[in-house]
């Protein structure tokens, strides 16, 4: 935190620093949005449970949608509707990533899920960190699945039509993630054992798709 401030008031001293400081000036990128960053990694040492879908938006933003603002200035990017797409887009992503991790996390010790949405399908803690499915965890996970699906959808809706070159990075990032979250819903939320990922070889095709312009195809297919 004390580098970061050098860097946007004074004269940073580690070699990286230096180099993100002119990164910053270069392209005028807040420092507000470096300093969510480091609130979000903040939370990751001081928090393992979170009690509603609310605070988990506010970690989103802070570890996710706070890159994507970031990298906007350096995209070429501005605007209310690009700041929009990529703090939309940043949840879409960080929720595929909670949803792909549950049992990482709960090897941990950690549960991101919100702590109301397991009450509300009677989905115990303990269960969650003993890595039990049931007919409550699939539920809880097709709930979360859906709303992130629903995530997705509005992060496509928000694209800024004249910014799509710009914004190639980070719409190939929303084509392989939304792949993903589809592949988690189709092994019927088997999250427990090794994790669930798409092969480089994919992961490519993806990217040849969004960058042809067809990536509105498999959001359509998801409706």
């Amino acid at each position: 935190e004390d580098e970061l401030v050098q860097c946007c008031q004074g004269e940073p001293q580690h070699p990286v620093m230096k180099e993100l400081g002119q990164t910053i000036r270069e392209y005028s990128i807040p420092e507000e949005y470096f300093q969510e960053l480091i609130a979000g990694c903040r939370m990751d040492v001081e928090k393992s449970r979170y009690q509603s879908f609310e605070e988990l938006k506010t970690y989103c933003y802070r570890v996710a949608s706070s890159v994507g603002l970031i990298c906007l200035p350096i995209f070429g990017c501005e605007g209310a509707q690009a700041e929009e797409y990529a703090i939309r887009l940043g949840l879409a992503l960080q929720m595929t990533n909670i949803l792909r991790d549950v049992g990482t996390d709960a090897r941990r010790g950690r549960i991101y899920l919100p702590l109301e949405d397991l009450e509300r399908f009677h989905y115990q803690e303990k269960h969650l960190l003993q890595g039990r499915y049931s007919e409550s965890f699939t539920e809880l996970m097709r709930f979360e699945a859906q709303r992130t699906e629903q995530i997705y959808q509005m992060a496509a809706a928000c694209l800024p039509e004249k910014q799509r070159k710009q914004l190639i990075a980070a719409r190939i990032m929303g084509t392989t993630y939304h792949a993903l979250l589809k592949k988690i819903i189709h092994s019927e939320y088997r999250v427990f054992g090794s994790k669930i990922h798409l092969s480089k070889t994919y992961k490519l095709f993806l990217a040849l798709v969004t960058w042809l312009g067809l990536e509105e195809r498999s959001y359509a297919s998801s409706r």
